[in-house]
């Protein structure tokens, strides 16, 4: 198979003419070399297994007001889910084995305070 390169000098840009346009890309990999930035208001990332080499995961990481909680969800069940969440009012951390997908119904239990020696 011959490979085929497109070299260009500056910036490349694909848009797609109507909004509601999707840009395809059918193969069994894609490989980019370089950071990737995805902007948008979801990411969806549907694989079997997920790696992830850096030793953090920032969550929050946009919110400049700090008065919010935030977490982990699982799904356990159609509908039921189990948390691990950051609940900033209380500064500290709590878990839920039955929440809804927000994360907003159930009792949260806590598991350890931010004070320290608590």
């Amino acid at each position: 198979m011959t490979k085929v390169f497109k070299r260009v000098d500056g910036d490349y840009h694909i848009v797609s003419v109507n909004a509601n346009d999707e840009v395809i890309i059918d193969t069994s990999n894609v490989n980019v070399t370089g950071n990737l930035i995805v902007s948008g208001n979801m990411s969806y990332i549907d694989v079997e297994e997920l790696r992830i080499s850096d030793p953090w995961i920032y969550l929050n990481n946009s919110n400049t007001t700090f008065a919010s909680n935030s977490g982990i969800l699982t799904q356990t069940a159609s509908s039921v889910y189990a948390g691990l969440r950051w609940n900033e009012t209380d500064s500290r951390w709590e878990s839920n084995p039955s929440t809804n997908s927000e994360g907003t119904s159930g009792t949260w239990s806590n598991i350890s305070t931010g004070a320290q020696g608590t």
